[in-house]
């Protein structure tokens, strides 16, 4: 708190100390104010006032951290969250062979709504019947493979059929297309979900 020529000015956190006992402070109305000069005030009233009113500030500062605080935590609250990837099937006995006996996966069992599911490298898959099957032509879930071309080969061996394409700047070599930083190669289950095994190569 700074006074000159008669006003008072802030520039900082108001203390008391910063007046002497019983001084009288002429509070001055701001720039282009219509309002009078207001009368002498006993600088220990307007210090017990300007505290006051900065207590309150820095409340409302704090409540507003608060808030942004927990907005920020709802933003990121699925950042650590597990991630199960749901596939359609229109006969799951079928469906539960082909997972099981041609990708190997190991069985976690059948939940009370009808889904199966499977828990695969710390992810979930669960397999939901569906009548209708699946509509749907991009890639349902890929799983990423050390070595791209021992996956395919391994997983000929049980039966599982590749696909092949010939696009312009989309074709396979032995099943196998490169994208960019990693190698793919698709195949669909037996209830028409695509599925993918990849390999990072860079």
């Amino acid at each position: 708190m700074a006074i000159t020529s008669g006003v008072l000015r802030i520039e900082g956190p108001v203390l008391a100390r910063h007046l002497g006992p019983g001084s009288d402070l002429r509070i001055m109305p701001q720039p282009g104010s219509r309002c009078a000069p207001l009368s002498t005030i006993p600088a220990s009233r307007l210090v017990c006032e300007m505290e006051r009113r900065a207590r309150m500030a820095v409340a409302r500062d704090e409540g507003r951290c608060a808030k942004a605080g927990r907005r920020e935590k709802e933003l990121h609250m699925l950042a650590n969250a597990a991630v199960t990837t749901m596939l359609p099937v229109i006969d799951m006995a079928r469906a539960r062979t082909f997972y099981e006996r041609c990708l190997g996966l190991t069985p976690s069992g059948l939940r009370p709504d009808g889904k199966f599911i499977y828990e695969v490298g710390g992810s979930t898959l669960a397999l939901f019947p569906k009548p209708e099957g699946t509509k749907a032509e991009h890639t349902a879930i890929s799983f990423r493979v050390p070595d791209i071309a021992a996956g395919i080969a391994g997983l000929k061996k049980t039966g599982v059929v590749f696909e092949d394409y010939d696009f312009p700047g989309f074709k396979t070599v032995d099943h196998v297309c490169v994208l960019g930083a990693e190698k793919a190669a698709w195949f669909k289950d037996t209830e028409g979900n695509l599925l993918c095994i990849h390999e990072d190569i860079a």
